[in-house]
C-alpha cells in the first residue's frame, strides 16, 4: 500500500513538472532581471508588453505591481 502511494505521488509530481512553464520561457524573465537591475522603466515596458500580449494572465499585472514596489523601496 505504501509504494503505492509513494509511486502515485512521483507520478504527480512528474505530471505537474511536464506541465508547469518554467518562468524563463515565459517571456517575462527579462522584465524581473531589468527589475533586478534598478531598470524600472524597463521592465514596466516590457511587463505592459507581456500584459498586452497575454490579457488574462495574472503574472502581467502582479509583475507590474511589484515594479512598483521595488521602485518605491528604491526611493
Amino acid at each position: 500500500m505504501r509504494a503505492r502511494w509513494i509511486i502515485a505521488v512521483v507520478a504527480m509530481a512528474g505530471a505537474a513538472g511536464l506541465t508547469a512553464e518554467p518562468l524563463a520561457h515565459t517571456g517575462l524573465d527579462l522584465g524581473y532581471r531589468q527589475l533586478y537591475n534598478l531598470q524600472f522603466h524597463d521592465a514596466h515596458a516590457t511587463f505592459h508588453q507581456w500584459r498586452s500580449q497575454h490579457p488574462h494572465d495574472p503574472l502581467g499585472p502582479a509583475s507590474d505591481a511589484v515594479t512598483d514596489l521595488f521602485a518605491e523601496m528604491d526611493r
